[in-house]
Formats: C-alpha cells, sequence, structure tokens
C-alpha cells in the first residue's frame, strides 16, 4: 500500500492515506454512515462477506454471510482469524476490550494489523469456527487506506468530544540516526509503525514495532531514536488531567530513502 508523504520537522516521511475514488465494481468497498467506516468485500454468491467497522463509540465488528450475526456485541466470540504468507491476525477473539481500544485509539489494533499482514499479497485466508474461506485482494488497498483515514478522523473527533486527546508530537530529532538504523537492518524498502507509550509528563517509556524481530536487540536499536529523541506533550483525559497514552506513527523508510536523493522516485 503507498500513501503520500508527510514531513515533521526532521524530514522524517510518514504515511498520509491518499483520498479514495470509490469504483462501484470494485469487491472491496469503503463506507462512512453514522459515526462508523468499515470496508465490505462481496463478490458473487456464496462468497464470505467481511466487514471490518470502526466507530467512535468503541465498536468494532465483523459480520457477513459466511459469519452471519458475529459481532463484538453478540457475547459469544468465535476466534476468527486472517492468514498470509504464513502468519496470521487475530480479527475477532477473547481478548475484545483491548482489540477494541487499540482500534479506537490509534494504537495499531486488527484492522492495522490485517492492512500490515496483508501489504504485497493477492488474497488470504479467513478460518472462521473452523472453516476457512479464501478472500482476493483486489481493490483492498485502497478500501483499506480510506478505512484508516476514517478512523483518523473518528478517533480525534471522539476524543474532542469527550474532551480528551491522545499524545501530540511536538518534535523528532532523530530521523538521520534512525535511518542509519533502518539502513543496517535492510528495511529501506519496508514500512513500520510504531506504537509509543507516552507517560503523563509527556516522556515516551515504550516502544512496540508492528512486526516482530528474531532478535530483542533489533526491535531496541529500531526504537530508541523515538525513546530518546522524539518530545510530546501527554494524553489528557476526559477531565483535562494529563495521563499515559500511546501515540502511533508509520514510517515508511522506502520514501525516506527518495526524499534524501538516494533513490529516485521512478525506483521505488
Amino acid at each position: 500500500m503507498r500513501g503520500s508523504a508527510i514531513g515533521l520537522s526532521a524530514g522524517l516521511a510518514l504515511i498520509a492515506q491518499p483520498a479514495f475514488a470509490q469504483q462501484p465494481d470494485a469487491p472491496w468497498q469503503f463506507s462512512s454512515h453514522d459515526g462508523s467506516c468499515s470496508i465490505t468485500y462481496s463478490e458473487g454468491e456464496g462468497r464470505p462477506f467481511l466487514i471490518l467497522n470502526q466507530a467512535s463509540e468503541n465498536a468494532y465488528g465483523i459480520g457477513g454471510t459466511a459469519i452471519d450475526g458475529i459481532d463484538f456485541e453478540s457475547g459469544e466470540n468465535p476466534e476468527i482469524t486472517a492468514k498470509a504468507g504464513g502468519k496470521s491476525v487475530a480479527l475477532l477473539g477473547p481478548e475484545v476490550t483491548s482489540m477494541r481500544r487499540a482500534n479506537r485509539w490509534g494504537g495499531g489494533g486488527p484492522i492495522f494489523e490485517l492492512g500490515t499482514l496483508l501489504e504485497d499479497q493477492e488474497s488470504f485466508v479467513l478460518r472462521v469456527a473452523g472453516s476457512e474461506y479464501e478472500v482476493p485482494l483486489d481493490g483492498f488497498d485502497e478500501a483499506h487506506a480510506a478505512l484508516l483515514e476514517c478512523t483518523k478522523e473518528l478517533t480525534a473527533q471522539a476524543l474532542v468530544q469527550a474532551g480528551g486527546r491522545a499524545p501530540q508530537l511536538i518534535a523528532f530529532e532523530g530521523m538521520e540516526r534512525l535511518g542509519a538504523e533502518a539502513s543496517r537492518q535492510r528495511l529501506l524498502s519496508e514500512k513500520l509503525g510504531y506504537t509509543i507509550t507516552v507517560d503523563a509528563q509527556g516522556k515516551p517509556t515504550d516502544c512496540a514495532l508492528s512486526r516482530e524481530f528474531r532478535r530483542r536487540a533489533t526491535e531496541i536499536a529500531l526504537c530508541r531514536p523515538f525513546l530518546r529523541d522524539a518530545t510530546f506533550e501527554p494524553a489528557l483525559d476526559a477531565e483535562g488531567n494529563a495521563v499515559e497514552g500511546t501515540f502511533f506513527i508509520e514510517v515508511d523508510f522506502d520514501m525516506w530513502m527518495t526524499q534524501r536523493g538516494y533513490l529516485e522516485a521512478e525506483d521505488r
């Protein structure tokens, strides 16, 4: 999935989800209504019908002909898993509360993890209650990008309405160090998501990456620039008190290389 770049003061390349031009005959469709965002797959009779929904009221659900009537509100939550490329993402499972929270507050969660899992794939397997359905991905990238953008906007609205706010990034001075470490790890053609925990004083205290690395030392080295060189305003609760929160950012190292002049745009 590709997007346009946003530059911080340090010149770091980030992902901004592009505007989505709906194709009426595409099997993957995006929609937004009544304070919710969703993407839907539907193609022919007998095909699975998958919905991922993000609403400002903390409602994330999945339903359809293959998994009719199943959502987070039902109280009966079977495990629903997406599998591709030898990896998997739990879309529904016993950790309902944490999955909801992660999706609402922009810390990753199933919606983001699914996009990461399916990057560069042509299809994925949806496993529901012991049965498996193969789902093609034509048009998924565009619909998913629109879902993330819509989700971002709803999250911001929900925070304002609740009188709270997620941590805000003020400045990041570790761009060169991060790029050097990505080069050492041969990650300069990849995108990597960061979920950073920020304490009530605005200090980054923990960092989680969107993919696992074999060596813990690699994760530490990739997180260190954000933990040492990022400045934040802390999150605020509904009463305006500074509290611990999480900040999510996705770094496109390939785009960073292009912006720095190491790659030509046509080579990306």
